[in-house]
């Protein structure tokens, strides 16, 4: 220092000028602390944001599904999206009765090249690997590895064998308890899921199981309101509506279509001997036979009593009454308990076919029922086709 100034050297060495230099390094060190915490932190709301965004959209394509079908696939091919998964399956159960009632099965495209594949498993199989666990607990479950000490033995070559790696499986849990379970599968070679991808499909799963309820209740409304109760085919409402489409169908085409009636001969000296409950078990194993012989767009209802309509669209009288003359030849084996021993029963059947489009509905159902009363005139046990010379009015033979 001369004359009071301040040197190079002096500058270099004084206290204040150390100090400041340390506060400024200090201060750097800070700002670059939080550049980086910042930026970790941008990056994890972001990746929030991500995962909030896409459990969002999932939610909205499990609440816009109708049906339980579209809700269940839905729901899977979202689980795979969100977690990176390779493939995921879906059952839905019936614990009391024992069976799955639904399955479904979803992989993501670039993963088509695995050997794991969408497989047909019984409730006992089911009950038998992890998702039996998960089934019985409520609980959900993450298996990092087939050796990871989870799989149970009877199940653990098969996992070895598929090359699964990690998997989640999530029960679907309503009030009334676990209705069925979703497993999400990865490779070896793919990432392993975490237990944060657990608390993703779990917050998903409790919506879709929500849903996949309420779908379940709304099919059950919708088939008590189609279907008889006691037989399983279709009610007479809604066997007529589908019979009045198929027919207007069919002329619109310039088709012809056939119209079936039938009862069941002695019916109602059935009821009178052995009683109602034998009755029941006549209509119902009729019923099943019937649905057996159905082809896929035929159109079988109970139209009263013990008495039947069946709608075959596009089929002639020859075709029609190969399915009667079938029917006839069928039934007659059925065997029925009674507290007297077994009792047998055979069918009368009256066959109606458009002849243009001039025939209206009432009308086929008129004629089959014509044919129907001659066939009971002729002894019973028989298909008699409808003509013009059957006389339209009768007394109803039982």
């Amino acid at each position: 220092m001369r004359n009071g100034e301040l040197t190079p050297k002096t500058l270099k060495s004084s206290p204040l000028i150390s100090d400041q230099r340390q506060r400024l390094q200090a201060i750097e060190a800070q700002l670059l602390a939080l550049q980086a915490t910042s930026a970790q932190t941008h990056d994890q709301l972001e990746s929030a944001l991500n995962e909030h965004t896409s459990l969002l959209q999932a939610a909205q394509a499990i609440l816009g599904a109708n049906t339980v079908d579209e809700i269940c696939l839905n729901f899977i091919s979202h689980m795979n999206s969100i977690v990176k998964a390779d493939s995921t399956t879906l059952y839905l159960i019936d614990s009391d009765k024992q069976i799955i009632i639904r399955s479904k099965f979803h992989r993501r495209p670039e993963a088509s090249s695995w050997q794991l594949n969408e497989t047909k498993m019984t409730y006992a199989e089911l009950m038998a690997g992890l998702s039996g666990r998960v089934i019985n607990t409520g609980q959900p479950l993450l298996s990092l590895n087939p050796d990871d000490g989870l799989e149970p033995l009877e199940t653990l070559e098969k996992r070895r064998q598929l090359g699964s790696g990690s998997l989640i499986i999530i029960p679907l849990v309503t009030k009334a308890g676990v209705i069925g379970t979703v497993t999400t599968h990865n490779r070896r070679t793919e990432r392993v899921f975490t237990p944060k991808d657990v608390t993703l499909l779990m917050t998903l799963a409790h919506q879709a199981a929500a849903a996949i309820q309420r779908a379940q209740l709304t099919e059950e409304i919708k088939q008590l309101a189609t279907t008889d109760s006691l037989t399983g085919l279709l009610s007479r409402r809604e066997c007529l509506q589908l019979a009045q489409r198929e027919l207007s169908r069919c002329q619109r085409l310039g088709r012809v279509a056939s119209t079936l009636m039938f009862d069941i001969d002695h019916f109602e000296q059935i009821n009178d001997t052995y009683g109602h409950p034998v009755g029941d078990a006549v209509l119902k194993g009729i019923s099943e036979q019937c649905l057996a012989l159905q082809r896929p767009y035929d159109i079988l209802g109970r139209h009263g009593g013990d008495e039947f309509l069946g709608f075959f669209p596009e089929a002639a009288t020859p075709v029609a009454r190969q399915i009667a003359e079938r029917l006839c030849e069928t039934i007659p084996h059925l065997s029925f308990p009674t507290d007297s021993g077994t009792v047998s029963v055979s069918l009368s059947v009256g066959i109606a076919t458009s002849t243009g489009n001039d025939d209206t509905l009432e009308s086929l159902i008129k004629r089959a029922d014509q044919a129907l009363y001659s066939s009971k005139q002729g002894g019973r046990n028989r298909v008699t086709i409808w003509t013009e010379p059957l006389a339209p009015d009768r007394i109803r033979l039982t």
